[in-house]
């Protein structure tokens, strides 16, 4: 946000994006290679809310 900020558009940006509470990340599980592991959000990714945003916009 800090890029969209220095920009002047961190407003249009808020809008336009898709607020959503939950991610999942599926990797492999260390301890068995054979098993996939799921997490919510990654250790240490980020306390704030997540958002996406189109690229192409």
């Amino acid at each position: 946000m800090e890029i969209f900020i220095g920009f002047g558009i961190p407003d249009k940006v808020m809008n336009e994006a898709f607020w959503f509470n939950e991610a999942v990340f599926w990797q492999p599980d260390e301890t068995n290679r054979k098993n996939i592991c799921v997490q919510d959000t990654e250790d240490g990714l980020s306390e704030f809310p997540h958002t996406v945003l189109n690229q192409a916009r």
